[in-house]
């Protein structure tokens, strides 16, 4: 244990600000917060995390270098073939002090941006209907979270709520 978790500290500072940055919006995206029991990792598809990290390289590279050290693992959706990743073992969410930080300090916000991604997948598979925007109050604490969050959004998240916004002004304007 401690020598994993010297393994997990020196990667990651040995890392710049930039990426550091990077790999902790990865990270984030890789657990799957618990109702009342405890945290697991969720697979994530190579493009989710490609959409909230600007630099695909620095993706990359980051991907790449933590999955050397063992702590990401690399694999192909069965159904889809599509490249996956997500967090080696799950004793990382609990034995990893960094990565239970940054979870503990972002819990609220990943709760936030797991029901706008919900709602932007459901919005986008069904043909981008408008019925399935949010309005109202509920748009109103999802743009106001959205401006605040240090959370990255995926192009998907922030066409969603940009859709949502528009189509409001637009019900408004026909009132």
């Amino acid at each position: 244990r401690i020598v994993a978790g010297f393994h997990r500290d020196t990667m990651f500072l040995g890392l710049g600000e930039r990426e550091q940055a990077a790999a902790q919006q990865v990270f984030l995206r890789l657990v799957t917060l618990g109702e009342g029991t405890e945290d697991t990792r969720r697979r994530a598809p190579r493009s989710e995390l490609k959409a909230v990290v600007e630099d695909v390289d620095l993706l990359d590279e980051i991907v790449e270098a933590f999955a050397a050290y063992r702590l990401l693992a690399l694999d192909t959706d069965p159904g889809t073939r599509t490249p996956t990743v997500e967090l080696a073992h799950e004793a990382l969410i609990r034995e990893w002090e960094r990565l239970r930080g940054w979870l503990n300090a972002s819990r609220e916000d990943i709760k936030q941006q797991r029901q706008i991604a919900a709602l932007a997948t459901d919005w986008d598979d069904h043909e981008r209907d408008t019925a399935l925007l949010v309005r109202g109050s509920r748009l109103k604490q999802f743009a106001g979270w959205a401006e605040g969050t240090p959370l990255a959004l995926t192009s998907r998240e922030r066409a969603f709520l940009a859709a949502s916004a528009t189509e409001q002004t637009h019900q408004q304007e026909l009132e």
